[in-house]
């Protein structure tokens, strides 16, 4: 394996920089204090799991008795798998995230920010809690607002909030499958289906969007049926 950027060039040392990663946010108060709590189920199914996955090849590879093209080729194909998931973690997640300080990064395996990642409007780091409900035919209502906030105000420097949304016949296992996107700047937001669409059920997440276009965590993903 081969990289340009911050990712470990070689199996043993984006080994040792994933585990550190995988350590760091395996500890609740962690991420509590990093704001990142709401995005525990991703975590688990799109990191921690192919993190695992990755485990296990990697230490049968590291056995030259075990070390066969098929293995080799297995754990391949697990890196491939936990990259995409391991770059969304840092961009996603941390490199813009105000409440993680250099140390959290360097601590995980990440580089430091440069000046030029300081942003005076940076990235959403809490997540949007939203209501879904059936307001007419063919119709769903999304009433969204911060996480514990007690009004619909959005967080500071907050533009609005972007809904990632698909219509599936079985429940995504992560947010890439919402393929469709809509925006909105005040709660509720409405989706309108055609005739084609009732009895069918719509999966939405949302996350907080700023004025920069800068995007926080998604959501954990919910479900309505259209009717």
């Amino acid at each position: 394996m081969a990289h340009n950027d911050w990712l470990a060039s070689n199996k043993t040392a984006f080994y040792e920089q994933v585990s550190s990663t995988v350590t760091y946010l395996s500890d609740e108060l962690t991420r509590k204090r990093m704001g990142i709590e709401g995005a525990h189920t991703w975590l688990n199914t799109n990191f921690f799991a192919k993190y695992q996955a990755f485990k296990t090849a990697y230490e049968a590879w590291l056995n030259p008795v075990t070390r066969t093209r098929l293995l080799t080729s297995v754990l391949d194909d697990s890196i491939d798998a936990l990259v995409p998931n391991y770059r969304e973690v840092y961009t996603g997640l941390l490199k813009n995230n105000p409440l993680v300080t250099d140390f959290d990064l360097i601590s995980m395996g990440f580089p430091k920010r440069s000046k030029v990642d300081h942003h005076p409007n940076p990235a959403p780091v809490t997540i949007p809690e939203f209501e879904l409900s059936v307001s007419g035919p063919r119709t769903i209502r999304v009433d969204f607002h911060d996480r514990g906030a007690e009004n619909h105000a959005k967080p500071h420097g907050v533009h609005g909030v972007n809904l990632g949304w698909a219509i599936l016949d079985s429940p995504p296992e992560k947010w890439t499958e919402l393929t469709n996107s809509a925006f909105d700047t005040k709660t509720p937001y409405h989706f309108s289906f055609d005739g084609d669409s009732k009895g069918k059920t719509l999966y939405i997440a949302l996350r907080w969007e700023n004025t920069t276009g800068q995007k926080g965590p998604w959501s954990d993903i919910q479900s309505i049926v259209i009717s």
